[in-house]
């Protein structure tokens, strides 16, 4: 997967799946500062079931989150 809007988000994807070690050695650290607060923000995570075509496992929390964290972007 290559998201070209953002390669922090494949390197997110990269950290959570190998290990944020690997992800270090492999990138600049603006790719991994930006990696980071992508998973912060919204987790990554939940994408490895749907690229593997499984169902996610905790869709409720999973949207919770983003909502919240939505919300709380659009207060400030």
């Amino acid at each position: 997967m290559a998201i070209l809007s953002d390669p922090a988000i494949d390197g997110a994807l990269v950290a959570t799946w190998h290990g944020w070690p690997v992800l270090r050695a492999a990138t600049d650290e603006e790719t991994y500062r930006r990696s980071w607060a992508w998973n912060d923000a919204v987790g990554v995570e939940h994408l490895h079931a749907v690229f593997a075509g499984q169902p996610l496992s905790h869709v409720d929390g999973f949207v919770s989150s983003v909502l919240a964290w939505l919300e709380k972007r659009d207060s400030h």
